[in-house]
């Protein structure tokens, strides 16, 4: 009801027929669909028109009996009269019918309901269950179009698509957020999600137009924030360009000086490139930031498991003890051990070393 749309419409016809005079006037007849005369706004309200109730039948018989006699010739009055309960019966059916399907619109309150439906899975880890809430978005909002879904709201989409991330079904997410950069075509915060989905789903070409379009938007960006820099890091990985991952790691940890992340993304590509040296000094500075941070967080252990490992030092395990401690999903385990079996191939290590600390990222000392 509050659609600029719908107040226009509506005022112009109540303009034209309050030009012509009372006759003319009388033939507006608003009809309300599923609210109450007291619930619509102004200035429709103050037009003083009385209003029909087109969902009740009652209300539906008396707007018959009011029009027919104005539109339908004198002879064929009978007739007309005779088919109305027929009439009256078919209005009201295909009226609870279209209000069943009726799609909801994606009002403020609506939204944040949703938003929370979703941040519901979210916090009791049932992202995999993403699907189905999906689907029932869909079918309240009627977003569907030949198949093809319509952009709706750039919060739903980018929830979405981070719940579609955590279960791991990169496509799905990929698509949500390309669904969230329709409706903000120059949000970097979004392009950065779409881009981390491209590479998962191995989508490079793709990826490379998300980073070529944030570096048009903000030429700084690879190197000012750490999001960006490790995306663009990581698709040159990808296409096996290391020293320009490299240089771009380097960059963005000089102007980030305090993200151990960085300096762990630096480290690895150096491993990847040779420079052990370089990545024992590397992962030192890793160490010392997240002393200065005093963080005892996953991945703040998962780092100094990974910079001790590198310098050949002594508490590794006790980091690897550290972050399965905290919790790790099967993701995060994932990912961790992959960087694991990186280690011992860069580093020639032993594998009696690396059955060591998947077990002690894996389970308890016994």
């Amino acid at each position: 009801m509050q659609k600029p749309w719908v107040l226009w419409e509506a005022g112009a016809v109540f303009s034209a027929a309050t030009a012509k005079g009372d006759a003319a006037l009388e033939r507006v007849r608003p009809v309300l669909f599923g609210i109450e005369s007291a619930d619509v706004p102004d200035p429709l309200a103050k037009s003083r028109q009385q209003y029909v109730r087109g969902d009740d039948p009652d209300s539906v018989r008396q707007l018959l009996r009011a029009l027919v006699p104005e539109l339908v010739p004198a002879d064929q009055i009978m007739d007309v009269a005779s088919r109305q309960e027929a009439a009256v019966t078919r209005w009201i059916d295909g009226t609870r019918e279209a209000m069943r399907l009726a799609p909801l619109l994606p009002t403020e309150p609506v939204v944040q309901e949703w938003m929370l439906r979703m941040d519901e899975l979210a916090r009791s880890g049932r992202a995999h269950e993403v699907s189905t809430l999906h689907q029932w978005m869909t079918v309240a909002f009627g977003r569907q179009r030949d198949k093809a879904e319509r952009p709706l709201d750039v919060r739903l989409h980018r929830r979405l698509g981070d719940l579609y991330a955590a279960s791991r079904d990169h496509q799905a997410a990929a698509a949500q957020y390309r669904l969230a950069h329709k409706l903000a075509p120059r949000d970097i915060y979004t392009l950065r999600f779409l881009g981390k989905a491209l590479l998962d789903c191995k989508a490079l070409d793709e990826a490379e137009r998300v980073i070529a379009d944030i570096d048009k938007l903000d030429p700084g960006a690879a190197a000012d924030n750490v999001q960006c820099a490790a995306l663009k890091g990581r698709w040159l990985v990808a296409l096996e360009r290391f020293e320009a991952a490299r240089d771009v790691y380097q960059t963005a940890l000089d102007h980030n000086s305090s993200s151990y992340y960085l300096a762990d993304l630096l480290g690895q590509v150096q491993l990847r490139l040779g420079e052990i040296e370089p990545a024992r000094a590397t992962y030192a500075q890793a160490q010392r930031i997240i002393r200065d941070l005093d963080e005892n967080s996953l991945w703040s252990n998962a780092t100094a498991a990974t910079a001790a490992i590198v310098r050949g030092e002594d508490d590794a395990l006790d980091h690897l003890d550290a972050v399965r401690a905290l919790g790790p999903t099967p993701g995060d385990l994932e990912s961790i051990e992959r960087g694991l079996d990186t280690l011992h191939e860069r580093l020639g290590a032993s594998d009696a070393d690396l059955v060591e600390w998947k077990a002690h990222l894996r389970a308890p000392r016994g």
